[in-house]
């Protein structure tokens, strides 16, 4: 009876640890897919009110030369 009972509690340690291993693997891809999104949004935050005020800029310098 102790056999069979050192058996499970030994095959649950490893399930705990493959299960470990798994989501540190799970983790690092979230992290390194999720990156290139935090990177394309703040460049898209940055830049549309760069373009927004750059067209106003264009739009006032044009209105101000033809009169």
């Amino acid at each position: 009876m102790t056999s069979h009972s050192d058996d499970l509690e030994e095959a649950l340690r490893q399930n705990l640890e493959l299960r470990r291993e798994l989501k540190t693997e799970i983790a690092k891809a979230s992290e390194r897919r999720g990156s290139g999104w935090g990177v394309l949004y703040w460049v898209g935050l940055v830049l549309i009110p760069v373009l927004i005020l750059s067209g106003v800029g264009f739009a006032f310098r044009y209105v101000v030369s033809n009169e």
